[in-house]
């Protein structure tokens, strides 16, 4: 039986960018007002075509395609190639082997702490980029398998249990890798690769056009709410004093309780700490733009040659501990897109989004291995342009692009998917 896919990005991202906004809107933070309200127009001057076009997102670009997965034992060799990248990954970005980090994070240990502690004594930042460039190919290869993985199970004409064990187990290898650093990036990644991959093959003939499982929804709602418990979980554990953590602050705004209750109004928050310090970044910048006389950035790599040879990028050098904080990973991709192109970032961002999804509906009509792989690295950076800088920060994802884009195309035509008349 045949899987049929469906256009997926546009719509996703869309609710993505309203939920963000509405989330910002409604969180129990002593955020002002005026953010909120900073952050819808930011968004609507950035995002407004692709949350209003619906050309390359409807139901009739859904198109039929047959796939025989990869046998499972096929897949063993790539298994153990996985393990072994990220076995050697774990030892130089944490300094102790794979197994041990994994025991050390199953067992409650703060071993993000012990990452970072190890990271700054190593100064591996201040190591040289080739001496990096070897572990982040391996953690670009073990990323490109367990995509493969994914889209090996959701594709496949049947959906068997090696293609679910190769998927399963893949997927929980590069999980390892962020439980020994103690990071959530690795569980955010995959959750993406799973729910886009999910939400486009879940697609039933009705009558005469296809529309999606209604199940589907109620399913993702079970697994948001995991999601949360275990992010929960995963910050809890940075803290030898528990109850501090629901004491806490965030870097750039409290728990300010409306008096709800806690059960629902402190995981909004927590969701805040994690979605919504970018829109506050955002914020932000449009505020010090209309009352601080910021507009230097306006202007196509001003902000960019300004500081170049700092320790920030772009808007980061203008922004980051001035007027707001923006730890790791805390500012937009939209904010590097700006940092570039200035002013010019509106209709570009506008377009891009749009043109994304214009190939994702390519890919559907001419379905092909590295084209649908490389469809969720486009996801996974249309999430990031208004949440976080998810994908420029990461060297292996950018690595595991260049050469799916190589692969699509020099070699798309021999790596077709068998298509449905």
């Amino acid at each position: 039986m045949s899987q049929i896919a469906a256009p997926t990005l546009l719509p996703v991202f869309r609710w993505w960018v309203i939920g963000l906004v509405a989330l910002v809107a409604i969180s129990p933070t002593d955020i002002p007002a005026s953010y909120r309200l900073y952050l819808a127009l930011v968004y609507l001057l950035l995002f407004a075509y692709p949350i209003v076009n619906r050309r390359y997102d409807g139901m009739e670009a859904a198109r039929a395609i047959i796939y025989t997965p990869l046998r499972f034992g096929w897949a063993v060799p790539l298994l153990l190639f996985q393990l072994m990248a990220v076995w050697i990954a774990t030892q130089y970005y944490t300094g102790t082997n794979y197994p041990t980090a994994l025991l050390a994070a199953l067992s409650g240990e703060n071993t993000y702490g012990a990452y970072q502690a190890y990271f700054a004594e190593a100064r591996i930042a201040f190591t040289s980029p080739w001496q990096r460039a070897g572990y982040a190919i391996l953690l670009a290869a073990a990323k490109l398998i367990f995509v493969f993985s994914v889209v090996n199970f959701y594709f496949g004409r049947e959906r068997r249990a090696g293609g679910a064990a190769f998927m399963a187990l893949s997927c929980g290898l590069y999980l390892g890798f962020g439980l020994a650093r103690g990071t959530f990036f690795e569980v955010f990644e995959v959750t993406c690769a799973v729910v886009y991959f999910w939400v486009m093959t879940s697609v039933t003939r009705h009558l005469h056009m296809p529309r999606r499982r209604k199940r589907v929804l109620y399913l993702l709602g079970v697994m948001a709410v995991l999601l949360i418990g275990l992010f929960i979980l995963n910050a809890m554990r940075r803290y030898e004093d528990v109850s501090a953590f629901f004491r806490q602050c965030s870097s750039n705004f409290c728990y300010n309780p409306v008096g709800i209750s806690d059960f629902i109004e402190f995981p909004i928050y927590l969701l805040t700490v994690y979605f919504g310090n970018a829109g506050v970044f955002m914020a932000s910048l449009l505020d010090v733009t209309l009352t601080r006389g910021v507009h230097g950035y306006l202007l196509p790599m001003q902000s960019v040659l300004a500081n170049w040879g700092g320790d920030e990028f772009g808007l980061r050098a203008v922004m980051c501990e001035r007027y707001v904080v923006c730890r790791f990973v805390w500012t937009p991709e939209v904010a590097t897109v700006l940092s570039i192109f200035g002013i010019l970032a509106i209709p570009i961002t506008n377009m891009l989004v749009v043109q994304l999804g214009r190939f994702e509906s390519f890919v559907i009509r001419n379905a092909s291995l590295s084209g649908m792989m490389l469809l969720y690295f486009a996801f996974v950076f249309c999430i990031s342009l208004p949440t976080a800088n998810f994908f420029t920060i990461s060297s292996p994802s950018i690595i595991a692009t260049v050469a799916l884009t190589v692969v699509f195309l020099s070699n798309r035509r021999r790596l077709e998917f068998p298509q449905a008349a």
